[in-house]
């Protein structure tokens, strides 16, 4: 039986017509009978005759069993099939034997007089059937699974093929229709109102046994007529024992009905009563734990905000530890920064004492004539120098740190990339034989330098960190003691902490120092030629790369994405000779000989220092 209750209309009915299961089909009487019962009450306002249509409706589905079946789904429900069912043998009747019920209707008028439905239920009844009938076939069939047979959202949306939330729209927009329809015929109601009305007066219980006498006859009728003709006469007999019935009842069997009908509402009252009297425990209990469930709800949302204040409070204590980190970290590189400073501040004292000596700042040319550039020294659009390793990086440029118009090296195999700096090119690919200055000091550059100066020029490498620092600082201005190259104010003269994005900017957008060096701090970080020593007594006091056998080697200036702290013109950072990335790059020095002298070796020469390449 569990089993009969967990199957669909569907199924149900397929069994008794491939299987002959009279078990299924008394299921299916089982579930509707209220339904149709009710259906035919409201059409022809008498139980007699009600009782006598659901028998028919379902003798008529028995018969029709096999070809409804292969109609249906697996899911679908037998609502819609017998709503309409009954209500079109209703309205047979009523066209048959209209002087019947008409006789009928006043007595059931009369009987339903004393019953206690609201008054508005006896407005809406006469004309609810034809409302449903104007509805169609989806809407009625959700209307009638959800407020005729009280099923949830959920089974109407399983028996329809829909979802929950689809059902219920559909129900609601069937109750609004059956609103609007009331309301021409002059019944004013609300959707809830109309709701509740409907649920609490739309079946009513069948008479006792019906159930059971209808699936015993439809049974019958289905397993031994064959043909429509058996069928009709039955019900051609059934029909007319019931018309002597009633042509031959007076009055007696008229209050007789009441007598019945008022025992049967005075037993339902009783049993009302008693339901109430069960129900009241239970309502009392139901109350404390809704009660108990708002209790725990809002202590529940109390530990949630709890819980956020302290999510919030954690992620609070994280932030404020790595800004007490970071802060420590800068606290301890300023002071090696002051340290280093102090002490570079020593050797640049000794290493301008030996340039000046050797005529450095005392020549009138050399105070008249710019520095040479290697590099992007102007905005003018350069063309490339070999290099194979350098992805996307502008071209190196020859001319002088003025913006007069700078030569090109040509080279096809770099793409173009504006006035950036080169970048991305480690110290061994400059320092390599047929590397990079190589192929500087191959081609041309060199006489392109020298007619600028007027100077021969003997080669072009790498600074020292020596020269590096002495430029950077002005030169002959360093006591101006600038903590940036040619200002205190960064933001004037460097690209830095990826204030404009994470990639290198055209060169010569800032301002320059005071030797005319453009970049010198900030954008990119720029090779020397020194092996790394963390000793700066041991560089040479002459401005000579330190010859170390270290494998690292110096980086000086910062980048575009350091803070200001690593971009001062004191900041010394090392990293291997083989490594190359998007924020390194290099600048280069240029040897000047005077016609006078030759080259003789290092203490005879006069370097100068030139704007970054990279």
């Amino acid at each position: 039986m569990d089993e009969m209750h967990e199957k669909s209309d569907a199924q149900l009915l397929r069994g008794y017509a491939q299987h002959g299961d009279e078990a299924a089909f008394s299921e299916i009487v089982t579930r509707h009978t209220d339904l149709v019962y009710s259906v035919a009450v409201r059409c022809v306002n008498s139980p007699d005759l009600a009782c006598d249509i659901a028998q028919s409706v379902f003798t008529d589905l028995s018969s029709k069993a096999r070809p409804l079946a292969e109609k249906l789904a697996d899911g679908a429900s037998l609502v819609g099939w017998l709503y309409r069912s009954t209500r079109f043998a209703a309205l047979n009747q009523l066209r048959n034997d209209h002087r019947r019920l008409a006789h009928e209707r006043q007595a059931m008028e009369q009987l339903l007089s004393n019953s206690e439905t609201a008054p508005d239920w006896d407005r809406i009844r006469p004309v609810l059937d034809e409302a449903m009938d104007n509805l169609s076939d989806e809407d009625r069939d959700a209307l009638l699974l959800r407020y005729f047979k009280n099923h949830d959202f959920r089974d109407v949306g399983l028996a329809l093929g829909l979802s929950d939330d689809a059902a219920q729209k559909r129900v609601s927009r069937a109750v609004e229709r059956l609103r609007e329809f009331f309301a021409k015929r002059g019944v004013t109601a609300g959707a809830s109102g109309l709701v509740v009305v409907i649920s609490a007066n739309a079946v009513q219980a069948a008479p006792a046994g019906l159930a059971v006498t209808i699936s015993t006859s439809a049974a019958l009728a289905g397993g031994a007529v064959q043909t429509s003709t058996a069928l009709a006469a039955t019900k051609a007999i059934a029909m007319t024992t019931l018309q002597k019935t009633i042509i031959g009842t007076t009055l007696a069997a008229v209050v007789s009905t009441s007598i019945y009908e008022a025992r049967q509402n005075f037993r339902l009252r009783e049993q009302n009563q008693t339901l109430q009297q069960q129900q009241a425990p239970l309502i009392g209990q139901i109350q404390r734990l809704a009660h108990e469930r708002d209790d725990a709800n809002s202590k529940l949302d109390a530990l949630q905000q709890e819980n956020e204040h302290l999510r919030r409070d954690t992620a609070e204590l994280a932030k404020l530890r790595g800004e007490i980190a970071r802060l420590r970290n800068d606290s301890r590189d300023l002071a090696q920064l002051k340290a280093a400073e102090t002490q570079m501040t020593n050797t640049i004292t000794s290493l301008k004492s030996v340039l000046t000596a050797r005529g450095h700042t005392a020549s009138a040319r050399t105070r008249a004539t710019p520095a040479l550039v290697v590099g992007l020294s102007t905005r003018r659009k350069p063309r490339r120098l070999v290099n194979s390793n350098t992805r996307a990086t502008p071209a190196l440029v020859v001319g002088l740190s003025t913006r007069r118009k700078p030569r090109r090296l040509v080279n096809s195999n770099v793409r173009p990339s504006g006035n950036r700096p080169v970048e991305n090119v480690s110290w061994d690919e400059l320092q390599r034989a047929g590397g990079f200055l190589d192929q500087i000091n191959a081609s041309d550059v060199r006489a392109q330098l020298s007619r600028q100066a007027s100077l021969p020029i003997t080669v072009l490498r790498l600074p020292s960190e020596a020269e590096w620092e002495y430029a950077a600082r002005g030169g002959s201005h360093w006591r101006d003691g600038f903590r940036y190259s040619g200002s205190n104010n960064i933001d004037r003269v460097a690209w830095y902490d990826r204030k404009h994005g994470d990639h290198t900017q055209d060169v010569a957008m800032k301002a320059p120092n005071q030797l005319g060096l453009f970049d010198m701090c900030g954008n990119v970080w720029e090779w020397c030629e020194d092996a790394l020593t963390r000793e700066v007594e041991n560089l040479p006091s002459d401005g000579r790369p330190y010859r170390g056998s270290s494998s690292e080697r110096a980086l000086r200036g910062g980048c575009f994405h350091n803070w200001s702290i690593h971009c001062t013109v004191s900041k010394r950072y090392e990293i291997d000779r083989a490594f190359h990335d998007g924020c390194i790059g290099f600048r280069l020095v240029s040897f000047m000989l005077s016609p006078q002298e030759g080259l003789v070796g290092w203490g005879r020469c006069r370097s100068r220092l030139t704007v970054r390449v990279g």
